[in-house]
Order: structure tokens, then C-alpha cells, then sequence
């Protein structure tokens, strides 16, 4: 599942979000950044985490189920 989170501020903004709330099921998932083509540090297992969104930016990713 691809997420896009966009940031309508003009501050850098941190964004959590549960995955029970994107409706995924699996206890892990690998989190790919799609803009920067490379995988995140750690997995996702019960909350997705977007550190510093810089002002009118966004942050696009990819789950994979492990």
C-alpha cells in the first residue's frame, strides 16, 4: 500500500498515524520512501512515523507486509 501524506503548513510538520487506522493488518511492514528510493531504518509494526515534513512538502511511501 502507497501512503502520501502532504503537509499544507508553512512549518515542518511530524505526522504519526496507526496502521489499524490505514486499515492494514500484518504485525510488520517495510516502509520504502518512493521519492528518495531507498527503505526506511525500521519497520513499521503499529504506528507509521514521519519525522519533519518540511513546509508545503509531502512524504510518499510504501508498505509491504513482512
Amino acid at each position: 500500500m502507497a501512503v502520501l501524506f502532504i503537509n499544507h503548513s508553512p512549518k515542518p510538520q511530524t505526522y504519526n498515524i496507526t496502521l489499524a487506522k490505514l486499515n492494514l493488518t500484518a504485525s510488520s511492514y517495510t516502509v520504502k520512501d518512493i521519492l528518495e528510493r531507498k527503505p526506511a531504518a525500521e519497520p513499521a509494526t503499529s504506528l507509521l512515523k514521519f519525522e519533519a515534513v518540511p513546509a508545503y512538502d509531502s512524504a510518499f511511501v510504501l508498505l509491504t507486509p513482512k
